[in-house]
């Protein structure tokens, strides 16, 4: 039997301007006990490192760190000898990381459960590989292919189906409320940094010059990161928080990782096209079934409709499949949905409100968990001037890797306590 599970306790370290002067002086280890310790310090009525029965953490993969990690970051925690799993799923990671978690604690194996993303652009063996190793070494690497040829063809694909105009202004339109978000999120990376475009000139440069249009728009802000929360049985949540949140379905999808798969890839069962509801002269790589598919299961888990999600954490809202694999607009109509103002703090469905990846800090192995720390603080109703008007359930989504824009996708839905 499964149990219901909660979130009794969130943290992340500081990803402001202000800390990450200090980045050439932490190492790797020390973010994750930041982030672990913010974590027990936030459980109201207390939790000592010593009430940890397991930890479930998760990083990037590809080069990164070392083999004994599992043991360091327990030494680092100070929860030594707690029993440990390390993860590595690329960009989706801390979502896979929360699922295992989750799960332990569901099965009635444990009862209180650390769960942490994190990863580190400092530590790394072999910086070209990380970008490189990102999907089918057999044959996309070896032949030269490598992520940032994929955001080019989710570009192209982008704007022959929704149109370049509106791509272009839905970019807008996220970079403008990245700012927005991260102005009133004091952890952000872009804290306290003034967005250098206004959209009403932005519009006007597109109508005139595509070239230098695209050159002005502000990029991602790459960063460390470390964040996650400990989960207990519902039935004891109480003893912890007085505000805690319930995790009410969890899912975890995986697909190949190479770009032409959905194209080919023999499995009779699953009707690709019709996963994502696609019309057949529009199903390409950029479809991401594993995005749908983790979606919908972790919907149906937890008993929703679109109409009941109130918040979206996503790490980007560039990725328009997010939003229609919610169900909340039609299909191809995601960049009209933010371009009318319905992922502000005032629309329809308030996203990324932490910043998302591109304004708290991209961090891959972080960036799932960093908007699960967001929506646990949305649901408590402690946003502050970021709180979104309606907070009672909120859809946290991640993708990683190349297959289809996301060859693996995790996904979660929580519910205010």
């Amino acid at each position: 039997m499964v149990r219901k599970v909660a979130i009794v306790g969130f943290g992340s370290m500081d990803n402001s301007p202000e800390a990450r002067r200090k980045d050439d002086l932490r190492s790797w280890r020390y973010k994750i006990a930041e982030a672990g310790h913010d974590i027990l310090a936030s459980v109201d009525k207390g939790m000592d490192p010593k009430d940890i029965q397991y930890i479930v953490t998760n990083y990037h993969g590809e080069a990164t760190v070392e083999g004994g990690s599992p043991a360091e970051i327990v030494d680092a925690l100070g929860m030594v000898p707690t029993g440990h799993s390390l993860i590595t799923d690329q960009c989706t990671g801390s979502g896979t990381s929360f699922h295992d978690a989750w799960a332990l604690v569901a099965s009635g194996q444990y009862d209180r459960v650390l769960h942490i993303g994190w990863d580190s652009r400092y530590d790394l063996l072999n910086r070209a590989d990380k970008r490189c190793l990102q999907s089918n070494v057999d044959y996309d690497y070896h032949l030269g292919f490598d992520h940032f040829h994929t955001t080019d063809m989710a570009n192209y694909f982008n704007y022959k189906y929704y149109g370049k105009r509106q791509v272009l202004e839905a970019t807008l339109q996220n970079v403008i409320l990245r700012y927005w978000y991260a102005n009133r999120n004091p952890k952000a990376g872009l804290y306290g940094v003034p967005c250098p475009i206004k959209k009403e000139e932005m519009l006007a440069l597109l109508d005139k010059d595509e070239k230098e249009f695209l050159r002005r728009l502000p990029r991602g802000l790459a960063t460390d990161g470390a964040s996650g929360v400990v989960m207990v049985p519902a039935e004891d949540a109480r003893k912890y928080t007085d505000t805690p949140v319930y995790v009410e379905g969890v899912a975890q999808k995986n697909t190949p990782n190479y770009p032409g798969w959905p194209m080919h890839y023999p499995l009779k069962e699953y009707d690709w096209m019709k996963v994502t509801n696609t019309p057949p002269d529009k199903f390409d790589f950029l479809c991401s079934p594993a995005l749908w598919l983790s979606t919908k299961e972790a919907m149906k888990r937890a008993k929703i409709e679109p109409k009941d999600i109130d918040i979206a954490e996503p790490p980007f809202p560039d990725i328009f499949m997010f939003i229609e694999a919610m169900g909340i607009c039609p299909r191809h109509g995601a960049a009209k949905f933010i371009i009318d103002g319905e992922t502000a703090i005032d629309g329809r469905l308030p996203m990324c409100t932490h910043g998302g990846a591109d304004g708290f800090g991209k961090a891959s192995g972080a960036d799932w968990s960093n908007g699960l720390v967001e929506a646990v603080i949305q649901l408590r109703g402690q946003a502050g001037e970021r709180q979104a008007p309606k907070a009672e359930v909120c859809i946290c989504q991640g993708v990683g890797g190349v297959g289809g824009m996301g060859a693996m996708s995790a996904t979660a839905v929580l519910r205010r306590g």
